[in-house]
C-alpha cells in the first residue's frame, strides 16, 4: 500500500511539473519494485540488481499479480492524460493539492505527507464537497471523505466554472496518523 501511495504521487507530482510528456515504470513486471508481481521468489533473482535494463520478463504469466500500486498509476492515467495542470491549491507544510483541468472536469487531487491529515471541510465548502465526485487513489468512488492523508484522493466537478478551495488551506494540528506507535515516536 506504501508502494502504491508512493508511485501515485510521483506520478501526480510528475504531472504537476509540466516538464514532461509522458514518464515510465521502468520494472513494469517484478517482485520487488515492479507494479506488477513476476511470481518469483527472492531466492530466484539475480544477485547483480536489475535498475534500468529488463532484457526480459522473468517468471511465469500464470504467477504474475498485481500489486497495489498497478491501479495507483492506472488511476492518475486514466484521470489527467489529456489533462491540463492549473496551479498547486496547496503545496507546503505538508499538504499537497494540485489542480487540473480536462474539458469540463475540474480536478483536485490531494494527500497530505506521511502520517499526517487535513480536514476536508477546512479546505472545501459543504456545497463544493455535496457536488465534487470522491475517488480514492484506485479509482474507486467514494461516498464522502472526512479526512485527507497521505493517500491521494481524488475531488472532480463537472462545471464550467473554477472550484475554489478556502484560503490558506493547512494540515490538521496535532493529528498524526499512525499503523504502529513505534512509527510515530510514542
Amino acid at each position: 500500500q506504501k508502494q502504491a501511495d508512493y508511485a501515485a504521487r510521483y506520478f501526480l507530482l510528475l504531472a504537476a511539473s509540466g516538464a514532461i510528456s509522458h514518464a515510465n515504470w521502468g520494472s513494469l513486471i517484478c517482485q520487488r519494485e515492479g507494479l506488477i508481481d513476476d511470481g518469483l521468489t527472492e531466492d530466484e533473482y539475480p544477485s547483480l540488481e536489475r535498475v534500468a535494463y529488463y532484457k526480459s520478463a522473468d517468471g511465469e504469466l500464470k504467477n504474475y499479480r498485481q500489486h497495489p500500486s498497478f491501479n495507483a498509476v492506472k488511476t492518475v492515467a486514466n484521470i489527467l492524460q489529456g489533462a491540463q495542470y492549473v496551479k498547486p491549491v496547496a503545496s507546503a507544510k505538508g499538504l499537497e493539492i494540485h489542480y487540473f483541468i480536462q474539458g469540463n472536469q475540474h480536478i483536485h487531487v490531494a494527500w497530505t505527507i506521511n502520517g499526517r491529515a487535513a480536514f476536508v471541510h477546512d479546505i472545501y465548502s459543504p456545497a463544493s464537497l455535496a457536488n465534487a465526485k470522491l475517488l480514492n487513489r484506485d479509482g474507486d468512488i467514494l461516498e464522502h471523505v472526512e479526512i485527507i492523508t497521505e493517500s491521494p484522493i481524488y475531488l472532480v466537478w463537472q462545471t464550467e466554472k473554477a472550484i475554489q478551495a478556502k484560503t490558506n488551506p493547512q494540515l490538521a494540528q496535532d493529528l498524526k496518523m499512525c499503523i504502529r506507535d513505534s512509527l510515530c515516536g510514542i
